[in-house]
């Protein structure tokens, strides 16, 4: 199985919560530009997987859908690899991650846990008519900038209670 038909496959499963991205999409965008993450566990095993948006200069990355199978979510797989994206967007200069996530979509729980700030609420699409909760994390303090350059500061990420 590749990486692709893992995606489709748990992003078919996971549809009522994440809402649906076309095959052709996943392959000629996200996967074609490396633009998402495989979730593994400790044998490698693909247990999940996060999409997202190229990190660039003074702009927003964007979490475009992410899911973890089930039988393995609270175990801190995806907050790590939020974590790891969130270190390589501030590396390239990113500002913000960005990411929307419906309200009764428990997963709202696990964003504002890990410092995402609920910062506005749009009306849902026809499908499902529920609220969608627009979410941030600021990348600004991970960067130091000075004039013409910008050097990368490693700093600790905030702590996250485990479950």
């Amino acid at each position: 199985m590749t990486d692709l038909d893992f995606i489709i496959a748990l992003g078919y499963a996971e549809r009522h919560l994440v809402g649906f991205l076309p095959a052709p999409t996943l392959r000629d965008r996200y996967v074609a530009e490396g633009t998402y993450k495989i979730i593994r566990d400790a044998r490698r095993r693909r247990r999940g997987f996060l999409i997202h948006g190229p990190a660039r200069p003074n702009r927003p990355t964007h979490i475009i859908q992410t899911a973890v199978e089930l039988d393995w979510r609270l175990r801190g797989f995806a907050r790590s690899t939020v974590m790891d994206l969130a270190t390589q967007a501030a590396q390239k200069g990113s500002t913000e991650l960005q990411l929307r996530c419906a309200l009764t979509n428990p997963a709202h729980r696990f964003w504002e846990s890990i410092g995402f700030c609920l910062h506005n609420v749009t009306p849902g699409g026809e499908s499902y008519r529920r609220a969608i909760g627009h979410y941030t994390m600021d990348l600004t303090p991970l960067q130091i900038r000075s004039p013409g350059r910008q050097l990368w500061l490693p700093v600790q990420l905030p702590a996250i209670p485990q479950v």
